[in-house]
């Protein structure tokens, strides 16, 4: 039997939702992390704000955006033990990732047009994330929710852009972001 270029297209047509697996895999995580106006949520996501750019920084000093995936459970795993060891700030901890991952970049000779961008991305998100920490929490709320809408904006830009990350991983990444972002708005 020989497959034409029409029983690819019905197939396709058929399964298209199957090509959409990082966006079902988030909308089960947002089921179970669905995130509320609480204060100790809102500062919660503050925090995690700072992980979402340095998982872009990390994969772009790699030069390997099929690392992504790793990268995200490595920093996922890292924030989970220091949530539980609760010694070191989470934020702390990161901003000096981040110096090593710029040590490395140049070390490497990755620092280029598109490392800058993660690294200015890495600065604004995290000055973001810093200051909805410090703030009172309307003013948080609103930080944490501009943080993560612009951030699943920057997923989407380089999902299209096909740049930094593994377009699964920004399919993924944004959909989250841009939910969780308008529900710290909206969610009391």
């Amino acid at each position: 039997m020989t497959v034409t270029r029409e029983r690819i297209t019905q197939w396709d047509r058929r399964f298209h939702l199957v090509r959409r697996w990082p966006s079902a895999i988030a909308l089960v995580l947002l089921v179970l992390i669905w995130p509320t106006g609480a204060e100790n949520t809102v500062r919660a996501l503050a925090e995690l704000l700072v992980v979402l750019p340095l998982i872009y920084l990390v994969t772009a000093a790699l030069g390997r955006p099929d690392r992504t995936w790793l990268v995200f459970g490595s920093l996922a795993l890292l924030v989970a033990l220091l949530g539980v060891w609760d010694r070191v700030p989470t934020t702390a901890v990161l901003a000096a990732i981040a110096v090593l991952v710029v040590g490395y970049a140049a070390a490497t000779g990755r620092i280029d047009r598109v490392f800058l961008l993660q690294l200015a991305g890495f600065v604004v998100f995290t000055a973001v994330a810093v200051l909805a920490q410090r703030a009172d929490l309307g003013v948080a709320r609103a930080l944490v929710a501009a943080g993560w809408i612009g951030h699943g904006l920057w997923d989407y830009e380089h999902r299209h852009a096909r740049r930094t990350v593994a377009g699964s991983f920004a399919e993924f990444c944004g959909l989250i972001d841009i939910v969780v972002g308008v529900a710290v708005l909206v969610v009391p």
